[in-house]
């Protein structure tokens, strides 16, 4: 490995010091309960009835919000050095307008491990989608950071268990960006581009810090990893959030292909009040800027 790769294990001694957390500029969590979880070995936040209805794990079994074993952190290591290599067969990879993708043995390793932790995705996880559209009135008239940041606050309320999960873990979980905030501001706050995610420290490597990791793999600076973006593991990113976004549009709602202004070039005579509402929701949930971002 090239002596300017950053090491996962160096990683950790400066996660305290450089991490842009998000939390950091937050009022601090009430508590919802006296209970201590921190001595529990599995903690259930889940009733059996919301876990059938969702067919999603409970919180202890979510990938998402553990910490990466020795063995993943070989993987990860491994696919990031994979990323750093591939530039230097393709620079074309750090251009920020590029539409080029990752080469594809590296890109299925990256969908991969993005699959393993899909169920920490904002959109794609039902419990964490409708505590975050709960929170949509938070910060409203303001800029896309502040509204970030005033629906991160009241999203750690909103969230059933969230304290019993914090309370589980060494950190509290990250809310954490596919598509950095600093960078792409528009998308601070679309639930396609949100992962709750573990935070790791001086000993212990979270999926926070692991996809932050990959993402400046590549990059002229891949030490501030909380900065840097490689773009054609952006573009990597965007091509899979689309295909997710899409293919649950068509499986939940069967609406696809229409938008608010086909619903005016129609006149609203031809669908019903309650087809309208579902593709004003959908207009909402399916992020159209990740749609036209490449365009």
């Amino acid at each position: 490995m090239p002596d300017n790769k950053r090491k996962i294990d160096d990683i950790q001694e400066t996660i305290d010091i450089n991490d842009n957390d998000d939390l950091a500029d937050l009022p601090p969590l009430e508590e919802e309960d006296d209970q201590d979880y921190s001595n529990r070995d599995v903690v259930a936040f889940w009733s059996p009835e919301q876990t059938v209805a969702t067919a999603m794990p409970s919180w202890d079994r979510m990938a998402g919000l553990q910490y990466l074993d020795a063995n993943q952190i070989l993987d990860l290591e491994s696919l990031c050095f994979s990323i750093h290599q591939s530039v230097h067969f393709n620079s074309s990879l750090r251009d920020p307008n590029t539409t080029s993708l990752l080469p594809i043995n590296i890109k299925d390793k990256l969908i991969e491990f993005i699959e393993n932790i899909r169920e920490c995705n904002m959109f794609i996880n039902p419990l964490l989608k409708e505590a975050w559209e709960e929170t949509k009135n938070c910060g409203r008239g303001k800029n896309m950071i502040e509204q970030y940041k005033a629906r991160r606050a009241a999203f750690s309320k909103t969230l059933p268990g969230y304290n019993a999960l914090r309370n589980a873990l060494k950190k509290s979980p990250e809310v954490h960006h596919a598509l950095y905030k600093a960078i792409h501001p528009n998308l601070a706050v679309d639930s396609p581009n949100l992962w709750l995610a573990s935070r790791g420290g001086r000993t212990e490597t979270g999926y926070h810090d692991a996809l932050h990791t990959i993402c400046a793999s590549g990059t002229n600076n891949e030490n501030n990893i909380y900065n840097e973006l490689l773009p054609g593991t952006r573009n990597c990113i965007v091509e899979w959030t689309e295909g997710v976004v899409n293919a649950r549009l068509e499986q939940q709602q069967r609406v696809t292909t229409f938008t608010l202004n086909d619903v005016r070039r129609l006149g609203g005579h031809s669908i019903g009040d309650e087809t309208k509402e579902k593709i004003k929701r959908a207009k909402y949930d399916n992020s159209p800027v990740f749609r036209s971002y490449l365009r």
